[in-house]
């Protein structure tokens, strides 16, 4: 009213003052009003916010709060103001807030962002992320702290949970007996449970898988990787590594947001069952080849008394009947019948002793097999006219009946061998007991052979092999063409069983 008044009545220089007097009153007003909108628009969001939000003097004291802020905590906005901030801060994070808060008024962060723990009012712990900022005056000073809560209580029990789950997962992983990697798509490893045999687990992080496959396996544990990520399914291969180790593994695509992300190797060692399976497979080959040992022994026996002790008795019975026809009629022809017939019969009774001594010479079972290996040589020289040399250096005096039998069969092998194709005038045979074993070496200077013909050509000595094998022992024979030839058999000593009695007895005493 003033100002229209003094419109009405004043001159021109005073109509001048009096407008200049109202457009700075206009300003003002407008300043105010405009400062007011603003600070009711300010209200308004800060009121209505989603997040939390309070004001703060120095004290620590919370002096403006909107609903946010106190609903997240279980209390009404009249209860929050006048509260100091360590009242709803977890115990554990008290320190942590306040040393954040001076770093902030001390002028080294303007603004702070930090994630903080607060108790809710029915003792629950609420996970708040916290942006603080200062308030400060004209001269720098900060008067108040404005705070921005975040409620992370959903995110951060989702993150225990993961890493609850990750360590469960771990625990399990690591305490599996199976070897277990996880690999990304260009199979190179990100997680491994246990060491590999000759290399830890952590110098495996970061290497290509295959690297680790033996080169004839690396194929078809590529295929099944790629399988695996093409066609989304579990796929199983079988490989052998570079460590001699044997694994079945199972290929596992590991699918989320609808694609294979990584790959789950689980590894199975099966190196024992692969032993096992070649195991049974040597042993029946060598079932098989004992088999054909004893057809052999047979088919030869058979051989021998055919072409021999059969032969001898047939000529027998005919001269027999022979005497029989002619004694009334022409009785010197008949005499000479009978004496041939006597000395035919004699040679088969001859050929029967030999044949049986061949077999398992009765010696053997009267003495043991020093004697009967004695036996064997001075029977051999007188056949061949070859100088065969005995040695030996045992403590035993029996050895088990299957062992003595064996050990006579494999020297006698040995030695006819020798006689029938080494060429050598001399053969040396020894027997030597250590350490529980039994070495049995018989040698010439004869022509020699190929040793790797061995499989193909001597049958003789393939069977040597077989059944030092099949008494837990192992046969070594080492020959060239011109050089001669030197086999080494091993056995383990068995004793008889009343010279194991014996010998426990004074043991013992």
């Amino acid at each position: 009213i003033p100002i229209i008044g003094f419109g009405a009545c004043g001159t021109w220089a005073g109509t001048d003052v009096v407008f200049g007097v109202g457009r700075d009153m206009t300003e003002s007003r407008r300043t105010q009003l405009a400062l007011h909108k603003s600070e009711s628009r300010f209200r308004a969001i800060f009121e209505s916010a989603a997040i939390g939000l309070a004001l703060v003097d120095m004290n620590g004291k919370i002096t403006e709060v909107n609903g946010a802020l106190p609903e997240m905590l279980g209390y009404t906005p009249q209860e929050f103001i006048g509260m100091h901030y360590t009242e709803f801060t977890h115990p554990a994070d008290i320190e942590y807030a306040e040393s954040i808060i001076r770093e902030m008024l001390d002028g080294k962060q303007d603004r702070v962002l930090f994630e903080k723990r607060f108790i809710h009012r029915n003792g629950g712990i609420v996970w708040g992320r916290l942006n603080t900022s200062p308030l400060r005056d004209t001269d720098g000073s900060p008067h108040y702290i404005i705070i921005m809560v975040e409620n992370i209580t959903n995110r951060k029990q989702a993150e225990d949970r993961l890493r609850e789950n990750e360590v469960l997962l771990r625990g399990l992983f690591e305490n599996l007996p199976d070897h277990v990697i996880v690999v990304d798509h260009n199979a190179n490893i990100l997680f491994a449970n246990h060491d590999a045999p000759g290399l830890s687990k952590d110098k495996m992080i970061g290497e290509e898988w295959f690297g680790f496959i033996d080169a004839v396996y690396k194929t078809q544990c590529r295929e099944a990787f790629a399988d695996t990520l093409s066609t989304r399914k579990v796929q199983r291969v079988e490989c052998l590594d570079v460590f001699n180790q044997f694994w079945s593994c199972a290929v596992v695509p590991f699918i989320y947001h609808d694609a294979v992300q990584q790959v789950m190797v689980i590894c199975t060692d099966i190196t024992e069952q692969k032993k096992a399976v070649e195991a049974i497979k040597e042993e029946q080959q060598l079932l098989r080849s004992i088999i054909d040992l004893h057809e052999r022994d047979r088919r030869i026996t058979a051989y021998e008394i055919h072409d021999g002790i059969a032969q001898q008795a047939t000529a027998s019975l005919f001269h027999l009947e022979a005497f029989q026809r002619l004694r009334e009629s022409d009785q010197k022809s008949a005499e000479r019948s009978l004496e041939i017939a006597l000395k035919l019969i004699s040679q088969s009774v001859d050929e029967t002793r030999r044949l049986i001594s061949g077999l398992r010479p009765l010696i053997l079972d009267e003495y043991g097999i020093i004697e009967a290996i004695e036996y064997l040589v001075c029977e051999n020289k007188e056949r061949s006219g070859m100088q065969i040399n005995f040695q030996h250096d045992v403590h035993f005096n029996r050895l088990a009946p299957p062992l003595e039998s064996a050990v006579f069969r494999i020297v006698q092998e040995i030695v006819v061998n020798a006689c029938h194709h080494s060429q050598s005038t001399v053969v040396s045979v020894e027997l030597v007991e250590r350490n529980d074993r039994l070495q049995i070496t018989v040698s010439d200077q004869g022509i020699g052979f190929d040793p790797n013909s061995i499989e193909d050509t001597r049958s003789g000595l393939r069977s040597i092999r077989e059944r030092a094998r099949l008494l837990g022992g192992r046969a070594i024979i080492e020959s060239a063409p011109g050089s001669g030839t030197s086999i080494t058999v091993e056995l383990p000593v068995v004793l008889q069983a009343e010279e194991k009695a014996e010998w426990r007895d004074s043991s013992d005493s």
